[in-house]
């Protein structure tokens, strides 16, 4: 990525780059595919999902945040 984009996350308001948000991809109604993205710091995401959903592992995987 050559150039940098900032995000806001949804959960504290804070800027960041677009490379370390996560990005969560919302549809509103099953019937309609229109979808929304939304963007958020990994480790607010991971604290405020419900601990029995199951989260991919590149979420807990540092190296996956530095490329």
């Amino acid at each position: 990525m050559d150039n940098i984009e900032k995000v806001v996350c949804c959960f504290c308001g804070e800027t960041l780059l677009l490379k370390d948000a996560v990005i969560l991809s919302i549809q509103i109604n099953i019937q309609i595919g229109e979808t929304q993205q939304l963007f958020c710091h990994k480790n607010h995401f991971i604290a405020l999902i419900d601990k029995s959903i199951p989260l991919h592992p590149d979420l807990f995987d540092e190296k996956i945040q530095n490329i």
